[in-house]
């Protein structure tokens, strides 16, 4: 299977230079979280940046001005790849180990609906990717991430895709 990865850089949609985040040891970096954002999908690069956007906004509200969204990558239904944090910083989630994560969120709700084949490949292609620059080791293992906060089947079509993948490891809750 050939990968192309389309990835959008940090500085085409968000207001912040650099996350105010703990940098990511590449030599470390063993695990992936895929998750889902909740909330409303996009189909076109428009409506994404839109969306990632006003996910910045309500991050910062909360958190400070300097703050970025707290995903290192995120899947639109476009098919592109946004950058967040990025292959170097970590994602400010509160999960274990993340000097050694990194998260993949997918734009939109996915607890009924899986997403479809070209984000699901859109996915892949940034795994291979990370690899690729040695920003991920070979032995990587992929994990979904549940909000236990949402719903007890968050993400649920989402997460049964990616139980098909050679390195899926398990499902994770978080509050």
């Amino acid at each position: 299977m050939q990968f192309s990865l389309d990835l959008v850089h940090r500085d085409i949609w968000s207001n912040v230079s650099r996350p105010l985040a703990d940098f990511l040891n590449h030599t470390n970096v063993m695990n992936i979280m895929i998750m889902q954002t909740g909330g409303a999908g996009c189909e076109k690069i428009d409506k994404c940046l839109q969306i990632l956007r006003e996910m910045q906004k309500q991050y910062q509200m909360t958190l400070g001005n300097a703050q970025e969204v707290p995903f290192n990558f995120l899947i639109g239904g476009d098919r592109q790849t946004y950058e967040a944090r990025g292959w170097n910083y970590e994602s400010g989630l509160n999960v274990a180990r993340q000097n050694a994560t990194l998260v993949i969120a997918f734009i939109g709700n996915y607890t009924n609906m899986a997403p479809s084949a070209l984000q699901l490949h859109s996915a892949l292609s940034l795994i291979a990717e990370s690899v690729r620059l040695k920003k991920l080791q070979r032995q990587y293992k992929i994990y979904g991430l549940r909000n236990l906060t949402n719903s007890q089947n968050d993400g649920e079509a989402l997460f049964g895709e990616i139980r098909q993948w050679a390195q899926y490891g398990g499902l994770l809750h978080v509050l």
